[in-house]
């Protein structure tokens, strides 16, 4: 297996990237949160495939319409991103970047999914978040709430 740290820092990623992003018609974004942010590889994806004149701008219409599923993980739960948790606000006030990153390239933007508590998450979850991704893949995804409010797993 090649190393992906060595791939995403080789020149010709935006395109093999760009080429597989122009047949999808949905974009999942999956990655736990670190700092309250994408990890730094992912920031790094978005520097060199995101990029002006083919996501955004003049001619940046490659992504224009299709749907963005951001689909991420925490180790706190429900009350720890809350006014009186240890993150002080609700898991929904971190969403803005991520949810604007893909509305600036055109994107439909889901309600997106987040899997709290991951450091207690059983197998029968891990199965069922398996085994339903796909079909959830395969259907218009249903919206859970105004302005698209993050969706907890159970």
């Amino acid at each position: 297996m090649p190393d992906l740290v060595d791939k995403f820092f080789q020149r010709d990623l935006s395109e093999a990237e760009q080429a597989a992003l122009s047949a999808a018609d949905v974009i999942v974004w999956m990655h736990p949160v670190y700092w309250y942010s994408v990890p730094g590889l992912l920031k790094h994806w978005f520097d060199q495939v995101l990029v002006h004149g083919w996501a955004y701008g003049e001619g940046g219409n490659a992504l224009r319409g299709k749907r963005c599923l951001w689909v991420t993980t925490t180790g706190g739960d429900e009350a720890a991103y809350s006014a009186t948790g240890m993150h002080e606000q609700p898991f929904a006030n971190f969403a803005p970047p991520i949810e604007e990153t893909a509305r600036f390239c055109g994107m439909h933007w889901e309600s997106p999914v987040v899997i709290q508590m991951t450091w207690a998450v059983t197998a029968s979850v891990a199965f069922w978040l398996g085994t339903n991704s796909t079909d959830a893949m395969r259907t218009p995804f249903s919206r859970s709430g105004a302005g698209g409010r993050p969706r907890a797993c159970p």
